[in-house]
């Protein structure tokens, strides 16, 4: 359960690559136009709030899955719009692993990589670059 977001932290490492934060999947619009420090920290203080909620609802969460607001994550957030594979609810599927392997996927692909243009497009309109 842990190497796709030990590979996007470990990916993050590089300036040259572009990985999405916790907060910025879980909420892809801005907050703050025009400063995206300003908008980081609004949301990442948001998605504190959210993850310390979480995590009162599911005490054991970071021994399943480490979630930082600020941090790299993979793509699961995101795709927890389309289907329930978020960490509160991934325990519930494993009894249901018929119903979860005859899901279309390609719909759920299609819609998270508009959220990573969306961010792609706030991050360069932002910056000119």
């Amino acid at each position: 359960r842990t190497g796709t977001t030990f590979l996007h932290r470990l990916l993050s490492l590089d300036p040259n690559t572009r990985c999405p934060m916790t907060y910025e999947l879980f909420d892809p619009t801005l907050v703050v136009e025009g400063d995206l420090k300003e908008d980081a920290r609004v949301r990442i203080e948001g998605m504190d709030k959210e993850i310390d909620t979480l995590r009162k609802i599911v005490p054991h969460l970071d021994d399943i899955h480490e979630i930082k607001a600020g941090e790299p994550e993979e793509c699961i957030l995101a795709m927890g719009v389309d289907v329930p594979l978020l960490p509160a609810t991934f325990n519930l599927l494993m009894d249901k692993k018929d119903l979860v392997m005859d899901w279309d996927m390609a719909p759920v692909y299609r819609n998270y990589k508009q959220v990573l243009q969306l961010l792609q497009h706030q991050r360069t309109s932002a910056t000119g670059a």
